[in-house]
């Protein structure tokens, strides 16, 4: 299962995607964070030019997560702007967070988790 995070215009262009292979309990999670942090970019000058672009990303993302949505070798294409958005989202989640859940085991590990899911949706290109 893997997650483009740009759609491809040509097939030379979908060689210099970065794929970042991703489960269905993944895209779940990406949901959720999605879901969690929306309010709060709403509410923030700065990003809430984001909140539209995250709702596409989230319809792109519904027929992912029903049972069986998305079988192996299944893709999910992301354009550079929807990556942005991601990005920032996922940003302001981990801050959130950060300041708002006391440190354990169990938020640690959550932050591990969304920092490795940040730096995947941030690498160069393949072949770069």
């Amino acid at each position: 299962m893997d997650f483009f995070s740009q759609s491809p215009h040509t097939e030379s262009d979908a060689n210099q995607l970065p794929i970042i292979p991703l489960h269905q309990e993944e895209l779940e999670a990406l949901d959720h964070i999605l879901v969690g942090y929306m309010p709060h970019m709403r509410r923030s000058r700065a990003n809430r030019h984001y909140v539209p672009i995250l709702v596409t990303v989230r319809q792109k993302l519904a027929p992912a997560l029903k049972p069986g949505g998305f079988p192996p070798g299944s893709t999910l294409a992301l354009n550079p702007e929807e990556l942005k958005a991601v990005s920032v989202a996922i940003q302001g989640f981990i801050a959130l967070v950060t300041s708002h859940i006391p440190p354990s085991p169990q938020r640690d590990e959550c932050i591990r988790d969304m920092d490795k899911l940040l730096s995947a949706l941030q690498s160069p290109p393949r072949g770069q």
